[in-house]
């Protein structure tokens, strides 16, 4: 199934939200394409589009939607600021808990704790669950500095399975999205039967994204968590995939412009020790950063209905952000009701529809980006409790294109 055939079509609808079903065996690079279409043809900022996948396409994985999450039950590992619960997986044994509304505490579980992870997925139901560490297609390794269990799947079937060859199966079908922020290959779907499919199937998972080659860099999947819970409740995770999408483009056309086209045609890191060396000398690539953003601009796909609420349990932050329209005149408040640092990322709001003739009439000095259906700010540095920025721009409403399907009819 070629991408451009559904970027087409995408772009064709004239909306940010893009749905595109088909099944796993179809080409899953075209899945990590597609995920992220924002990228394709190298347009400076584009469409949310996703792929949405299952184990059964016939049976209708892709469709069982489900009531809006709002997660305030978390798992993670490794733990990252837990809301419940969290395995460590640079020390055998470690698990801490946290209950609503008290402290974190050190609960230990044994040394191999796969069966106490999928205890915790059947018992406590998280409608969050991150990971990093190493990973393939197949499976997730639970031990990253120590000899641990994996979960794995079959046919269609999460498991756990501990070195000792136990399996213990996840029977936790309630909706959550997943999170495999530093994982390697896990969200390549290489078949019917893989991991991202199982998950869909049987886990539960209504939304998830993941590296679909080797990850060593990292701003394609934690950037997202940043957005997701870095400012809880203002993004959901598909919008969160989006922004970061959207602020490593900016990163590339800003701090490397000569890279901004480039492609990288290779990813097979695990067969060519020497592959980052090889493109960077190919394409003239001076540093970490700029090979980095160009290897995961192109790397991580993103599955599962966009127009589905998964955000967390919105949280007081420290500065508000309030979009504002009357008629043609947009305007972008930023304001802060205390002290604190801008996040290490550009702010980013969602137009309500999308928009052409633009023109920046107050706040040129920030750099704001406006694109078709959303604003961009570049924030830096400290702020303080009263500070307030303001963005005005004018611009009119696009007018909603035509497919080529419903030019047909």
């Amino acid at each position: 199934m070629e991408v451009l055939e559904h970027r087409s079509a995408l772009l064709g609808a004239g909306s940010r939200g893009g749905l595109d079903a088909f099944g796993p065996a179809s080409a899953a690079r075209a899945a990590c394409a597609l995920g992220h279409v924002a990228v394709l043809d190298h347009e400076a900022y584009g469409l949310l589009g996703q792929v949405v996948r299952g184990f059964d396409a016939r049976r209708g994985d892709e469709a069982e939607v489900g009531r809006p999450v709002s997660a305030e039950s978390v798992g993670q590992v490794p733990g990252l600021d837990p809301r419940r619960g969290a395995f460590a997986e640079g020390k055998a044994g470690g698990m801490r808990v946290k209950s609503a509304g008290g402290p974190i505490e050190e609960k230990g579980c044994p040394p191999d704790s796969t069966k106490s992870i999928v205890d915790y997925f059947n018992q406590e139901k998280p409608d969050c669950f991150i990971t990093s560490g190493h990973a393939t297609q197949h499976d997730w390794q639970i031990g990253y500095s120590f000899k641990g269990g994996q979960l794995r799947h079959k046919d269609g079937q999460l498991f756990g399975l501990d070195a000792q060859g136990q399996r213990f199966d996840i029977l936790s079908p309630n909706p959550r999205v997943y999170l495999p922020v530093g994982n390697c290959l896990i969200g390549e779907v290489s078949g019917r039967d893989c991991m991202v499919t199982s998950l869909i199937h049987s886990a539960g998972v209504l939304q998830m994204f993941g590296y679909t080659v080797p990850t060593w860099y990292g701003k394609g999947g934690w950037g997202i968590q940043e957005y997701f819970l870095g400012q809880p409740g203002r993004f959901t995770l598909s919008e969160a995939f989006f922004a970061n999408t959207q602020a490593m483009l900016y990163e590339i056309e800003t701090r490397f412009p000569k890279s901004a086209k480039v492609d990288l045609e290779q990813y097979g890191l695990e067969r060519n020790r020497r592959l980052l060396e090889d493109l960077s000398a190919k394409h003239n690539i001076s540093g970490r950063d700029e090979l980095g953003l160009l290897w995961d601009r192109d790397t991580v796909a993103f599955y599962g209905d966009p127009a589905w609420q998964a955000r967390p349990a919105g949280a007081k932050l420290a500065w508000r952000q309030t979009l504002t329209i009357e008629g043609n005149r947009c305007t972008l408040t930023l304001a802060a009701d205390e002290g604190g640092e801008w996040p290490g990322k550009p702010i980013i709001a969602f137009l309500p529809w999308r928009v052409t003739k633009v023109k920046i009439t107050k706040g040129e000095d920030a750099k704001p980006v406006v694109a078709d259906n959303f604003i961009m700010v570049p924030m830096k540095g400290e702020f303080h409790g009263g500070d307030k920025v303001e963005i005005v721009f004018t611009a009119e409403r696009a007018a909603r294109p035509v497919s080529k399907a419903a030019q047909g009819r």
